[in-house]
């Protein structure tokens, strides 16, 4: 039995903590290891032999998330979308019955970074014979280690056409529509309940989204060509994109710096990662997230911990009287040591 079918739960997924603001409605498309949250997920799926799958968004995320994944051809598979919302049973959704049709699916949210085989996990499924595997994320949406399971919220779950064709039968049952773990209990299903590696970068604060881009730099393998580096050394493992150009700099990886990214005199240290279009001269920086289009330049103190949002500019210009010129956007969080 091979994985046919994933649907991805790609609704508003704002949790209760402060987000920075990052240019989209849709926190699934968070970068982190300068890749769209998302688009680690759709990774997977491809890896894990997916053929389809179906996106569920919701009126906030349906505009940008289809536009950042199309149809789905970039990872060989088949997109198609369903309306739907963070308070909607998916599969109570007469669309994503159509789709599930008699496969077995497997169901995740679009903002859950699996760091186990999807492939390991559907073998276990279909070796134990199982009604349903339900996935817990070992890890809260703090990105801290979470054993006791508190604060955790469902990564997923592997599900049978027996099992869905039971939850359909009782779709119009009364009770509790939020809890497909204890309906399928109640149709006497053959579950299991297992603890994943898997983060939920996008539910928690900024702490959480440099604790994920962390975590996937450590895996990166080096991928970069000398013919843009000029008077620099490189320490490490880094993904460089060909078009980036770094002068006179030292970077020490794991990083990752992206397309047409200038980098001149600088000193750029561990699980940082650059998005496109960044100019950054004379600055130290390590451990942070800067997005597409920022300009950062004689800041004369390392960076570090930070994200910088989409077209930032942090330039010191010497001007007198000294003094801090701020122009700062809503929840923004400045630490000055």
């Amino acid at each position: 039995m091979e994985i046919a079918k994933a649907v991805v739960l790609a609704a508003d997924c704002r949790g209760e903590e402060p987000w920075p603001s990052l240019g989209q409605p849709a926190r699934q498309l968070a970068p982190v290891a300068n890749k769209p949250v998302l688009f680690h997920h759709l990774d997977a799926l491809k890896s894990a032999g997916v053929h389809e799958a179906a996106v569920v968004t919701d009126a906030t995320t349906h505009a940008s998330i289809k536009k950042a994944v199309g149809d789905g051809s970039a990872w060989g598979l088949e997109v198609s979308y369903v309306d739907g919302d963070a308070h909607t049973d998916v599969l109570d959704l007469a669309a994503v019955a159509e789709f599930a049709g008699s496969a077995s699916l497997v169901v995740q949210h679009g903002d859950v970074l699996l760091r186990e085989r999807l492939s390991a996990l559907w073998k276990h499924f279909a070796d134990r014979a199982l009604d349903a595997l339900v996935l817990l994320p070992g890890r809260g949406c703090d990105g801290e280690a979470d054993p006791a399971g508190a604060g955790r919220a469902l990564a997923g779950y592997i599900i049978g056409p027996h099992a869905l064709i039971a939850l359909r039968r009782g779709s119009d049952e009364p009770g509790p529509r939020d809890d497909v773990l204890e309906r399928l209990r109640s149709f006497g299903a053959r579950i299991e309940v297992r603890d994943v590696d898997a983060w939920l970068p996008c539910r928690g604060t900024t702490d959480a989204l440099l604790a994920a881009n962390r975590e996937m730099l450590d895996d990166v393998a080096s991928d970069h060509q000398a013919e843009r580096v000029f008077g620099s050394e490189i320490q490490g493992r880094l993904i460089l994109h060909p078009s980036a150009e770094i002068h006179d700099s030292v970077i020490r990886g794991p990083a990752a710096v992206g397309p047409r990214t200038r980098i001149a005199n600088s000193y750029i240290g561990p699980y940082t990662s650059i998005g496109a279009d960044v100019d950054i001269d004379c600055v130290e920086v390590e451990h942070s997230i800067i997005l597409d289009g920022a300009q950062i330049r004689f800041v004369g103190t390392r960076i570090e911990g930070s994200l910088i949002g989409p077209g930032t500019h942090i330039v010191r210009d010497f001007r007198v009287p000294r003094a801090l010129r701020l122009s700062v956007g809503e929840r923004a969080q400045i630490a000055l040591s």
